[in-house]
């Protein structure tokens, strides 16, 4: 792809990134799969996040610092269920992959006391609706009784809505007492949910009664009875798919792209399309690509890709390959709040 076509393509719309390999060998970004990112590394912009829930104003808070967001209530004294969350502005798709980096919970709840920590992802037509269809994943714990992780469907208006439980687990099982775990969520909102705690998949049916319209947004909560408690979060990501789809290659091209010690492989099809398929929770990697034809080598280091990326492999003349990388259309990644 010359340069003119690259840029003509970049305003259009079509084309957010180019990089160069080797051997004049050029990626161009055509479709993006991240749809929301961020690692908390700046406090939560009004643009991209809202809070809320049900907590009187007066215990409720939320703190921030570098990597790191904490929502929490100050309820004690209630015997009342009290929550607050932050929640994303912007929706994900039907099918996304939504997910959280959570720290677990260390509080231990005494007689007559919880703390539970939420991730939940809920129709984004509540306002208009008033329903508050979601699926959640929580770390919940009361009365002395041992942490416990659960997944489930809650339903219903504001007021009043009810949990249908899909799994429920005493949390020694999956989690270390110490380290963050990762949420992923996927579900169409109508009959499918998938659910994983870190690599294992916790929920997977397809057979489902959900009401969940599409699109939906994604809460990150804290909920609290008789006792201070706060959620921390670590990271919140949404990719539309788990597979990264390259075109333009040549027929019977081998692909490999080498990231934290894993290597997935592809080949091009008839048409010229490989699609490398990441498992859950790698969605997003920063690695090695390296595509193999005929005695000819093309290699992108230092590459991220992300599920739902598409990207379109062409070569450049030999006078244009000193050209190393072309910056992203601000239109795209501005979808992505940080």
């Amino acid at each position: 792809m010359g340069v003119a076509a690259l840029l003509a393509a970049a305003l259009a719309g079509r084309t957010s990134l180019g990089v160069i390999g080797s051997r004049g060998g050029m990626l161009t970004l055509s479709h993006q799969g991240t749809v929301m990112d961020t690692s908390f590394s700046h406090p939560l912009s009004p643009q991209y996040w809202a809070y809320g829930g049900s907590s009187p104003p007066a215990i409720r808070f939320a703190t921030w610092s570098p990597g790191r967001l904490a929502v929490g209530v100050d309820n004690r004294g209630h015997r009342n269920y009290y929550g607050y969350f932050a929640v994303t502005r912007n929706t994900a798709p039907a099918n996304a992959y939504v997910q959280a980096v959570v720290a677990p919970m260390t509080a231990v709840p005494g007689r007559h006391q919880t703390a539970e920590t939420v991730v939940a992802v809920q129709t984004a037509w509540t306002k208009l609706t008033g329903l508050i269809n979601y699926l959640v994943v929580s770390e919940i714990a009361n009365n002395g009784r041992p942490k416990r992780l659960y997944a489930g469907y809650a339903h219903g208006y504001l007021a009043h809505a009810s949990t249908i439980a899909y799994y429920s687990e005493h949390s020694k099982q999956l989690l270390s007492s110490s380290k963050p775990y990762i949420v992923t969520i996927r579900t169409d909102g109508y009959t499918t949910a998938q659910i994983w705690i870190g690599n294992r998949q916790i929920v997977a049916s397809s057979n489902l009664h959900l009401n969940i319209e599409p699109p939906f947004q994604v809460y990150l909560e804290v909920q609290d009875v008789a006792m201070r408690y706060s959620a921390e979060f670590y990271h919140m990501s949404v990719y539309t798919d788990r597979t990264v789809d390259i075109t333009g290659l040549p027929v019977g091209a081998h692909l490999s792209f080498t990231a934290s010690g894993h290597v997935w492989r592809a080949t091009a099809d008839k048409s010229g399309d490989a699609h490398l398929a990441f498992s859950v929770p790698a969605l997003a990697n920063v690695g090695t690509l390296t595509i193999n034809k005929g005695g000819q080598k093309w290699v992108f280091p230092s590459l991220r890709l992300a599920g739902g990326d598409r990207w379109n492999f062409g070569r450049l003349s030999p006078a244009l390959q000193w050209i190393r990388y072309l910056p992203p259309a601000p239109w795209l990644t501005h979808a992505i709040p940080t």
